[in-house]
């Protein structure tokens, strides 16, 4: 059913659920994707007290693989929600492969698995978090993978090409959402971890990150700005950080090196894509604006 030019969105929503009458489920699946802006949930959860519906009774079932998704509501929808949580264990190897098996069934011509192929698809997404949608994600990248080479069969090697391309385009997606300070730092210690010189101190990550801003244009932040956006990317995981006391002159200092895979980051740098990613901050850093 179309909504009609000019009307309230809730307005047409609740004149809906008044027609279904009886009880009424809606469920909102990624819920945690309102982020800050939970004004849906308040309106559906004082539909009621507010004359939107009268002789509906209203439930909300939200799905989130974020358990702090709750918390991060505002109060005066925590006090409306009569909240009850429910938690499902993440999905083991065996109940992955029972699961890609299905698929595999249906989206696949037989035969075309080459052996231990589920297994090592279920066995990737099981160490990861047991995510159902990225094992299939995982089977179907490797299946076009095999496809695109005229390949008869897929076979382990394509799931690991696939686990790989995977690994290095959420890698690329994290570093748009840095700043470019922030991905400027992380090429630092990168480079250094590519020569064999990391752990390194603030200080070394500090003469590395200026060198790459004299190179490519950037402007050159503070060696304290640099050492707060170490910190933050020790918290983002892209960076690994140890604080060593005593040593020869005393005192704290910090080591640094890649939270994430090095092979990975050098391809990214390899395919020229230090563009696109600086194009990209740049266009969200506007849009936010």
């Amino acid at each position: 059913m179309a909504i009609q030019h000019g009307t309230n969105i809730f307005d047409w929503m609740f004149d809906r659920i008044e027609k279904i009458g009886g009880t009424v489920v809606i469920v909102l699946d990624e819920i945690d994707v309102i982020g800050n802006d939970d004004k849906v949930l308040y309106k559906l959860s004082r539909a009621k007290s507010n004359g939107e519906i009268e002789n509906t009774r209203l439930s909300i079932v939200g799905i989130s693989n974020n358990f702090d998704f709750y918390s991060d509501l505002t109060a005066r929808v925590k006090d409306q929600l009569c909240e009850e949580e429910i938690r499902f264990a993440p999905y083991n190897a065996n109940q992955l492969q029972n699961i890609l098996e299905r698929r595999a069934e249906s989206g696949l011509q037989d035969g075309v698995l080459e052996g231990g192929v589920i297994q090592l698809c279920a066995a990737h997404a099981a160490k990861k978090d047991g995510s159902a949608r990225q094992a299939i994600n995982l089977l179907y990248k490797a299946a076009k993978i095999a496809h695109n080479g005229q390949d008869d069969t897929v076979t382990t090697d394509h799931v690991d090409q696939a686990q790989k391309k995977l690994n290095r385009d959420m890698l690329l997606e994290g570093l748009k959402d840095l700043t470019v300070q922030e991905y400027t730092t992380v090429l630092a210690v990168a480079s250094l971890e590519a020569r064999g010189d990391t752990p390194a101190r603030t200080k070394t990550v500090y003469s590395e990150y200026k060198s790459i801003c004299q190179t490519t244009g950037i402007d050159i932040s503070t060696m304290r700005s640099i050492r707060d956006h170490l910190q933050a990317l020790k918290l983002y995981r892209f960076l690994e950080g140890e604080k060593k006391t005593g040593g020869a002159n005393g005192g704290e200092r910090w080591l640094f090196e890649l939270g994430v895979d090095l092979e990975n980051m050098l391809a990214i740098e390899a395919d020229d894509r230090f563009g696109e990613i600086l194009d990209t901050i740049e266009m969200r850093k506007k849009a936010n604006a």
